[in-house]
This record gives structure tokens, C-alpha cells and sequence, in this order.
């Protein structure tokens, strides 16, 4: 590269047009197009003013030394060839003992399962495993009929499940809804027959379990016009093998109702009805929970 070649590079990194640069210099704009037309060489003074404004040595003007650039350290190409090979066996090596780490863990889990199918299962009290149980209500007003009311109830089961059962959750409820229509018509307005006015629906709910905290389900009655609800049965499940239990016939709950003119609602209240319920439990879990039948027959 050439005297004029530098000193245009120069200037345009430095965003200067030949006549800003002539007026910084003090020459004209035909003077700088000569220098870098290699038609002309600049006076030293004006060589050492250049330098000094663009930041370069006068060298580097000249193009008598490079610009120093900073220097990236390189491994060797060998070096990197080895690093990588290195890796490469390491990645080798680790492989078998990962494979025989997953199937050890897959033996170890197979061996869970077929041990706990053939685990004998004793009865427990249903009721001691849980550590808290609570059932609430939402708002309903009073005035609905006595047959068919104008509001839905929400009935919102929570529980935890006790201590011994580490491992254990709750996957559903199954209720039963039992009613009684006095007024005895269908939809149409056509007579419901005397024997047909009590009804029962079973409806199946589906548990919730955050990562923290209880277990939830909710029941809604469409119109509740004092249907008796029953807890019929509540799932378990272990999330290792895969083991079910089911506690069976946990809770009723009933209404005592008053009425007052026109057989409208004026007072409800909520009865809950715990029974005696029975879980058959795998041996080893009974064992962690209190209320077990341990002795087999």
C-alpha cells in the first residue's frame, strides 16, 4: 500500500472529507487529492500532524511497521486433536456405566413391582389415613322450594393424607346424590309416578394436587333442593408400583331444613355424617399407619 493509499484509508476511518482534512492540515482540498494520488508527498511537519491525528505512528504513515494487533493465544493444532480424543474416550468410557446404571435402576424397579403384587393387603381404619380432612360450602341463600331450588351448592372436599402414606395420593372420589322430587312432573308438566320421585346419579370427581399443599375436589348441585351426598369411595394409588386401595363409604352429608310460607327454604343446615369405613392397605404400608389390622388371617 502506497504514501496516498494510507493517508485516504486513514481519513475515511476518521469520517473526513479531503477538505476537512485540508482545513485540520492547513492546505488546500487539491493538495490532499495529490497526496493521495501519489502526485505529491506531504512536508514532514504535515507527515507528523497526520500521525498525530489519525493516532498512528509515524512509522505506520509511512508504512515503514504494521499496526500492532492484539495477539489471540492458539492452541496447536495437535493439542486440540488431543483434547478431543481425550473427550472422546472419556465419552466412551462413561457410556457403560451409564447403561448399567439405567438398568440397574429399571431391575430395581421391576423387582418393586413384583414384590409389592404379591404383598398381602390387611384392613385399616379408613378414616386414621388421613392427617386432615375438611369439607366446606359455598354461599347459598335461602328461599328455593322445596323440591327444586333456584341456587347451586358447591360442596369442596380437602384432605391431606397421613404421614405413613409417603409416596401415596389421592386420584379421585367417586359420590352418590340421592334426591326426592315431591312435586312428582317432568320437564313437560306429565305426572312422574310415585315410585320413580326418589332418584340417585353417581358422579365420579377428579382429584387435584398441587405441588404443595392438600388435595382438592369440588361437587356442585345444579338447583340443590336437599339431596343427600355420599362419599361411596376414594382412590388411592402409589405413584412407585403403581398399588391401589379404595376407602369406601367415608361421609354423608345431609340437610336439616326448615320451611316457612310456600314451602320455601328459610333455614338450611349442613350434617356431616362420618361412618365407619374399612381400606385394605398393602403389609408394609399398614405398618406406617396407625388403626391397621397387622395380624393376617
Amino acid at each position: 500500500m502506497t504514501l496516498g493509499q494510507r493517508i485516504q484509508e486513514l481519513r475515511k476511518q476518521h469520517n473526513l472529507s479531503q477538505e476537512a482534512l485540508g482545513e485540520k492540515l492547513g492546505v488546500s482540498r487539491q493538495a490532499i487529492s495529490r497526496w493521495e494520488m501519489d502526485g505529491a508527498v506531504p512536508e514532514v511537519d504535515k507527515l507528523i500532524a497526520m500521525s498525530k491525528l489519525f493516532g498512528v505512528s509515524l512509522d505506520e504513515l509511512l508504512g515503514l511497521s504494521k499496526p500492532a494487533r492484539p495477539q489471540v493465544r492458539q492452541w496447536p493444532r495437535r493439542k486440540l486433536v488431543s483434547a478431543a480424543g481425550l473427550i472422546v474416550i472419556l465419552l466412551l468410557c462413561a457410556l457403560p456405566s451409564l447403561l448399567l446404571w439405567q438398568e440397574n435402576q429399571s431391575l430395581r424397579r421391576q423387582i418393586a413391582v413384583s414384590a409389592a403384587a404379591s404383598e398381602p393387603y390387611v384392613p385399616c381404619d379408613g378414616r386414621r389415613l388421613f392427617q386432615d380432612w375438611d369439607v366446606s360450602f359455598g354461599h347459598i341463600s335461602m328461599g328455593f322450594p322445596q323440591a327444586r331450588g333456584s341456587e347451586d351448592l358447591t360442596i369442596r372436599f380437602s384432605f391431606q393424607l397421613a404421614e405413613g402414606l409417603k409416596g401415596w395420593k389421592v386420584t379421585g372420589l367417586e359420590t352418590k346424590i340421592e334426591g326426592y322430587d315431591p312435586w312428582g312432573e317432568y320437564p313437560d308438566g306429565t305426572e312422574v309416578p310415585k315410585d320413580k320421585r326418589q332418584w340417585e346419579r353417581i358422579e365420579y370427581l377428579p382429584v387435584k394436587t398441587p405441588l404443595f399443599g392438600d388435595s382438592r375436589a369440588t361437587l356442585t348441585l345444579p338447583d340443590y333442593g336437599g339431596e343427600v351426598v355420599t362419599v361411596a369411595a376414594i382412590e388411592l394409588r402409589e405413584t412407585g408400583t403403581g398399588r391401589t386401595a379404595t376407602i369406601e363409604n367415608f361421609l354423608t352429608i345431609g340437610t336439616d331444613a326448615q320451611r316457612g310460607n310456600n314451602f320455601t327454604v328459610s333455614t338450611l343446615s349442613i350434617q356431616e355424617q362420618y361412618v365407619p369405613c374399612v381400606a385394605d392397605l398393602p403389609l408394609s404400608v399398614a405398618r406406617q399407619v396407625p388403626g391397621c389390622q397387622l395380624e393376617l388371617s
